[in-house]
């Protein structure tokens, strides 16, 4: 499934919650653990400097 990656919610846990959009347009939010947000927070800053408003990512 893809998923318009949108922004996050942060938490105090071990776990950060991404938003996003899946291919209905449904708004909705993935716990993805926080030693893995870091390779995808990397891709975020990229693509928002090149002036995108979301990644796609695959689950």
């Amino acid at each position: 499934m893809k998923i318009k990656f949108e922004g996050i919610i942060k938490t105090g846990s071990s776990v950060i919650f991404l938003i996003g959009k899946d291919k209905n347009n449904n708004t909705i939010t993935i716990p993805i653990e926080r030693r893995l947000f870091g390779v995808l927070w990397n891709e975020w800053d990229r693509k928002q400097k090149e002036g995108k408003k979301y990644v796609e990512i695959k689950t």
